[in-house]
């Protein structure tokens, strides 16, 4: 199978994550030949090559502005793509028009299906608006669309009607074949920890407040214990840092912004266990990755996070920072209940890899390019 990857639309982070994973999978499959990745940013198209040099990567517009690289994929990408003769393209976010050779869209951004267009136009969000637009009509013009979750596939469905369902498939997001394998090697050191570890943005959604407020009432209920809680994630945490100093908790909190591959594992194994009390997930890898360092999870029973964690963790209503609590004070009490979680985890992760997911991805290309 000949395929075409547009990641015209990915920029470093969350996105480019998932396409490295999916790429180094079928880098390994017999049956798959990556032709061609056409990457719109510069930055993206060297830690593409960076992981993996063999692998053709073109850079489509990457110096122009992002108005002008967007117009030039819908005037010219697609008769780029035809000429190089591929069996499937798998596009981002986004259909290619003038494009003959079948597309498959992989949706990863759940906000492109979370409001309705009327909202986005009554708040004057006009960019936003407009990516929402495309991402609909690629639903509609697409040979298939992948979302990573359940959730995020069903929210695309309500806003899109006139969608087909058979159109419509899950494939979620996974670990590295190396990550899976030292999942089982790793051993946790956090049993006795009172280190509290939560992996966020500043964005609203992700409800940091919760965290604090969690922190707060941990020291409320257990004086005795000296709890720490680590943030770990880029973005502008001083709001938040002002809330921990109104809660008077700022000297147990810590916003540790970005942190490398091996302090972050570092991290998760001195961590007595992982929060994660988003209020909206199109996926969610922070638990993901925690139960491959065998650290307990404490996440928000909402959206798509059920559907990683299943009973793998501790699942609480979001915004319930007395829940939160109650849960880690769980794991603390109930002898046993810790080690069962890591060894659920350690089964569950084995339902999410990246060549299962890049397998699940070729046979929907095959079924796409039957005659």
């Amino acid at each position: 199978m000949k395929i075409i990857i547009n990641a015209v639309n990915i920029a470093p982070g969350g996105g480019l994550v998932v396409l490295l994973g999916l790429l180094h999978a079928w880098r390994e499959h017999p049956d798959v030949e990556i032709v061609k990745v056409f990457a719109g940013r510069q930055e993206t198209a060297e830690r593409i090559k960076s992981e993996l040099p063999e692998l053709a990567v073109e850079c489509f517009m990457a110096n122009h502005p992002p108005w002008r690289r967007f117009l030039g994929q819908f005037l010219f990408l697609g008769s780029r793509i035809d000429r190089i003769q591929a069996e499937s393209v798998i596009s981002t976010q986004f259909h290619v028009p003038r494009c003959r050779t079948p597309q498959i869209v992989h949706h990863q951004n759940l906000f492109r299906f979370e409001c309705s267009l009327a909202s986005r136009l009554r708040k004057l969000q006009f960019s936003k608006l407009f990516k929402d637009i495309l991402a609909r009509r690629a639903i509609n013009k697409a040979a298939a669309n992948v979302f990573i979750s359940d959730y995020m596939k069903a929210e695309a469905a309500k806003r899109v009607p006139s969608s087909s369902a058979n159109s419509l498939i899950t494939i979620h997001n996974g670990l590295s074949r190396i990550a899976l394998k030292k999942a089982g090697e790793r051993i946790n050191r956090g049993a006795e920890s009172n280190i509290l570890l939560a992996i966020q943005s500043p964005a609203e959604h992700k409800d940091t407040p919760s965290l604090l407020d969690t922190l707060k009432r941990l020291q409320e209920l257990t004086s005795n214990i000296e709890w720490h809680l680590y943030v770990v994630g880029p973005g502008d945490w001083r709001p938040l840092e002002e809330y921990a100093e109104k809660l008077k908790v700022c000297s147990a909190a810590t916003f540790l912004g970005y942190v490398n591959h091996e302090q972050l594992t570092e991290l998760y194994q001195q961590a007595f266990c992982l929060l994660f009390p988003s209020r909206l997930e199109g996926f969610g890898n922070p638990p993901l990755e925690a139960m491959a360092h065998q650290c307990p999870v404490v996440a928000s029973n909402c959206t798509a996070i059920p559907e990683v964690v299943g009973d793998a963790g501790l699942l609480v209503p979001p915004g319930r920072p007395e829940a939160f609590a109650d849960a880690i004070l769980r794991l603390r009490n109930q002898k046993g209940l810790r080690d069962i979680l890591i060894d659920k985890g350690l089964q569950r992760i084995k339902l999410f890899s990246w060549q299962r997911s890049a397998e699940q991805m070729l046979e929907l290309m095959r079924d796409v390019n039957k005659p």
